[in-house]
């Protein structure tokens, strides 16, 4: 049987994954980019699953001796400045997530993906329907076994394609990133703090330097356009933590909700935001796409096992029916939560801290919600 060839369209973290993962097949790549520098954002981190950190370290993109990936051990909640949530991993010396800068993580799987041999790294392309390439310098087509889309829920691609199959929904907030430096303390601990403009997240990266992302109502970013009052702000809430010696510069996001109703749609398979993008509440974007990677994985390894072709088709439908409902109900909790902690009622807040501080007092029911988030609905 000849190589069968691959088709991955889309060169950002989504993209490389999934290339890096499949490469380690009897399998030819062609890894189709434009020439934009996605290292740039310096404000941007990622939150890794223990479950997906242990993916990455096992195709060699991440490993334990790499400095740039930092261990979180604990999680906390606060609510009016108390902690009412310690959330900790039920085994001693075992992380709950991990951190990891953007650009950094980007650079590093550029490298990697240099060195494999069976990806070709290539630009300008035209995509006509049904498992045809066309490169618009050589003027010829090239047919695939399977065309995978990972350029993004705002790509003229994925317009194309997913036009009539996206439920989306405007989350009328927006999302300010910054990185800061401060004090040197063994610095391991995530905190979360549900203020009344929305929900604040201190991220540890080392021991002297912490993301802040602080999602909230679009209304309330008026109020931190001037530098010196988000500083204000950020000291005023941080100051019993850190000593803050520099703010970065602060990145503001626009956040939305989006499910796809159809996964593969024209010959083409999906995957990352187009499928599902969520609120940064829970961390759990990125996650929930390495998640089905990790899936279409072990239906491609099964078919190259079994010396059989990779049907298009086949494949697709095999990976809607595998993650579609599942992501579907992770999406809707995390936007339910999301909704949950919008309410500046000063009863329900009352309330709803009330209710945290019984969940932080069941174990059980604490070790769930971490297996959930680690793994997913499947775990």
């Amino acid at each position: 049987m000849m190589k069968q060839k691959i088709c991955i369209i889309g060169d950002g973290i989504t993209g490389l994954i999934t290339a890096i993962s499949l490469s380690r097949y009897n399998l030819d790549i062609d890894l189709y980019g434009k020439k934009v520098d996605f290292s740039k954002s310096k404000s941007r981190s990622i939150a890794l699953s223990n479950s997906n950190y242990k993916f990455l370290k096992n195709l060699n993109i991440l490993s334990t001796k790499t400095r740039f990936v930092w261990p979180i051990v604990n999680i906390k909640l606060y609510e009016d400045n108390e902690e009412v949530i310690n959330f900790k991993s039920s085994n001693k010396n075992s992380e709950v997530f991990f951190m990891i800068k953007n650009n950094i993580f980007i650079k590093r799987m550029k490298k990697i993906l240099s060195k494999i041999k069976n990806i070709k790294q290539k630009k300008n392309f035209l995509l006509d329907n049904y498992f045809n390439i066309r490169e618009s310098k050589k003027k010829i087509n090239i047919n695939y076994d399977l065309i995978i889309n990972c350029t993004g829920i705002d790509s003229k691609i994925t317009k194309k394609l997913q036009k009539k199959n996206l439920i989306q929904k405007d989350y009328e907030q927006s999302s300010l990133t910054t990185i800061l430096k401060h004090n040197y303390l063994k610095n391991n601990i995530a905190r979360q703090f549900f203020l009344n403009e929305g929900p604040l997240a201190l991220l540890p990266l080392s021991n002297n330097t912490t993301s802040l992302v602080w999602s909230m109502k679009r209304e309330y970013t008026k109020n931190y356009k001037e530098l010196s009052s988000f500083n204000k702000k950020i000291i005023g809430v941080t100051k019993k933590i850190l000593k803050i010696k520099k703010i970065n510069k602060v990145e503001n996001k626009s956040l939305r909700f989006n499910i796809s109703r159809k996964y593969y749609s024209k010959g083409v398979l999906n995957l990352g935001d187009i499928l599902h993008e969520v609120h940064p509440l829970a961390g759990q974007g990125l996650n929930m796409t390495i998640r089905d990677i990790k899936v279409l994985m072990q239906l491609i390894e099964k078919k190259v096992k079994l010396g059989l072709e990779i049907n298009e088709i086949a494949i697709s439908k095999e990976f809607s029916k595998k993650t579609k409902a599942n992501n579907f109900i992770f999406s809707k909790s995390i936007d339910f939560l999301n909704n949950l902690f919008l309410i500046n009622n000063s009863k329900f807040k009352n309330l709803r801290k009330i209710s945290l501080k019984t969940v932080n007092k069941n174990f059980f029911f604490k070790n769930f919600l971490l297996k959930v988030s680690d793994k997913g609905l499947n775990y």
